[in-house]
């Protein structure tokens, strides 16, 4: 769950592809009603062009809200590591990049490239 101010929270789902959607509730006191809102809609994993989807379930994931300089304005970031050691990348609610792999070979294969 991500506090995102105004009496509004967001909170984070797993969907049958293995990736994460957001969905934004808010609590209208005047109205006494609760809303829930998707954040930003997720385009599935079989939609990209070339992908087998197997089943690689999410076992850890972190995400922060923090202050973007060139949007001015609130951002999110995450993090998700799935049973594989992939890794999923989230800006701004949407998923940007995934890696191949266990972690380890994805750091080994960074700083490698890297140095």
């Amino acid at each position: 769950m991500l506090d995102l101010g105004n009496d509004e929270v967001a909170l984070a789902f797993e969907t049958k592809e293995n990736c994460l959607i957001f969905y934004k509730i808010a609590f209208n006191y005047g109205q006494n009603k609760l809303y829930l809102q998707e954040i930003q809609h997720v385009f599935p994993r079989s939609l990209v062009q070339g992908f087998k989807w197997t089943p690689d379930p999410i076992k850890k994931c972190v995400n922060v809200i923090h202050w973007d300089n060139t949007s001015e304005k609130y951002a999110q970031s995450g993090i998700a590591i799935r049973e594989s050691g992939s890794l999923d990348f989230y800006y701004n609610y949407r998923l940007v990049e995934e890696t191949k792999g266990s972690f380890k070979d994805t750091i080994k294969g960074y700083n490698e490239a890297r140095w």
